[in-house]
């Protein structure tokens, strides 16, 4: 691979989990960001994936975006990380903006980085495949630094995700993406199954200057206006704060990644187990799987009366497992 010092592992933490909120409360009723949230053995998942980061890069090398509001949360798991590599935003404005927090960050410490990108609340099952499968990510975005180089799995039933139709595979493994469609409805979703579409994970490997060049080509109102703020950051502007939350919201996929599927390649990840754990639903599948093999944890957390009753009463017994407790 070449210029294996030039990667940098992205861990996107700055979401507020509102779609879990009703399990992840903390012991005074306080809601806690999933990512901050034990759900079994292991840490708490920005613990794991920063475990999965490391794996591709030191600490030196590794870089989190977080958010503000959620620093009692993030501040003791992140103190082996340089100061400068936790990339705290005043407000969340959506994976564009976190992203080119990252773009920012990166091009000025290193003249040629490569970026592995995941988000902080995904769990898989096999690790040294999922592994080696970025890896493979790596490997061809080095290849062809033009293209941002997507992980994607099979279809799971749950429609809710981003969704990517491939091309003709190519001989490094990856394919060419033919169209994206965020969150499709059930029948538009089956009717992509039946075309070979396959699911983002959202994890990706690109060029720093690749992504740059997709926000300057299909985001630019968003790029001038984020120039600004750095340039009021510069400066120690008053009010940094109140001009973050005036940035448009800008989710990368939809807003970037649709009107742009030619810059884009697809690597299949075979079965691995991954989830998105962004719902309670995809939660108790998780647990449907990990169950057997899960050891109780200390605290039970009663699940709440606001749960509708067919997952409730489904989770009821795996209740015992879920540590929603703040990880220190």
């Amino acid at each position: 691979m070449r210029n294996p010092h030039h990667i940098w592992s992205v861990v996107l933490a700055g979401g507020d989990g509102l779609r879990m909120a009703a399990l992840t409360r903390d012991r005074q009723g306080q809601h806690v960001p999933k990512q901050y949230c034990r759900f079994g053995p292991g840490g708490s998942l920005l613990q794991r994936a920063l475990r999965r980061a490391a794996r591709h890069s030191d600490a030196s090398h590794t870089l989190v975006v977080v958010q503000e509001a959620h620093r009692e949360w993030w501040a003791p798991v992140l103190a082996h990380l340089p100061q400068e590599n936790i990339l705290v935003q005043p407000t969340n404005q959506g994976t564009g903006v976190a992203l080119l927090h990252v773009v920012s960050h990166v091009l000025e410490h290193d003249r040629d980085p490569y970026l592995l990108v995941m988000p902080s609340d995904h769990e898989v099952d096999d690790e040294d495949l999922w592994r080696e499968t970025l890896r493979h990510a790596l490997r061809a975005v080095h290849e062809s630094p033009d293209h941002l180089v997507m992980v994607a799995v099979d279809p799971p039933d749950d429609p809710e995700f981003g969704w990517l139709l491939p091309g003709r595979r190519s001989p490094d493994g990856t394919q060419p993406v033919l169209s994206f469609v965020e969150r499709p409805n059930p029948t538009v979703a089956a009717a992509l199954a039946q075309r070979g579409a396959l699911v983002s994970t959202f994890t990706f490997a690109a060029s720093a200057h690749s992504l740059l060049s997709l926000f300057l080509q299909h985001a630019g109102e968003l790029l001038g206006e984020y120039v600004l703020w750095l340039q009021r950051r510069a400066y120690g502007s008053a009010r940094l704060a109140e001009a973050h939350r005036a940035l448009p919201i800008v989710d990368f996929s939809r807003d970037v990644l649709e009107r742009a599927p030619s810059a884009a390649r697809v690597l299949h990840c075979p079965p691995c187990g991954w989830t998105d754990l962004g719902t309670p639903q995809r939660l108790l599948e998780w647990y449907g799987r990990r169950l057997p093999e899960t050891p109780r944890l200390g605290s039970i957390t009663p699940l709440p009366a606001s749960l509708p009753e067919p997952i409730r009463s489904r989770m009821a017994p795996a209740q015992a497992l879920v540590e929603t407790r703040a990880a220190l």
